[in-house]
């Protein structure tokens, strides 16, 4: 797949950070958004593989994402996470619902 340009709106310090990042690890600004963002879905896939959920039956990405950042921002415990992911996986069990019909 070819590379694009885009542009994005951020904040200024954000921008300044990330670029400063960028040179500390010797890559390409996009490189180091698209390791950024692949880093982020490889931790959604680990939080439907902890709740054991099917990613494609249920479409949980928000909450986990929302969960993950949460996390991250109170320093909380890989342990901690995982349990919010258990939860999170949970409530969505509890509200499953296999027809069967009984005669």
């Amino acid at each position: 797949m070819a590379n694009k340009v885009f542009q994005i709106t951020m904040d200024e310090n954000a921008h300044r950070h990330l670029k400063g990042r960028a040179r500390e690890l010797n890559l390409p600004l996009g490189k180091l958004i698209e390791n950024l963002m692949a880093g982020l879905e490889l931790r959604i896939q680990r939080a439907y593989r902890v709740a054991g959920v099917d990613r494609a039956e249920h479409r949980l990405d928000k909450q986990f994402i929302r969960a993950i950042w949460a996390a991250e921002s109170e320093g909380a415990s890989e342990e901690v996470l995982h349990r919010e992911f258990i939860g999170i996986g949970a409530a969505v069990k509890d509200f499953a619902w296999t027809p069967k019909v009984e005669l």
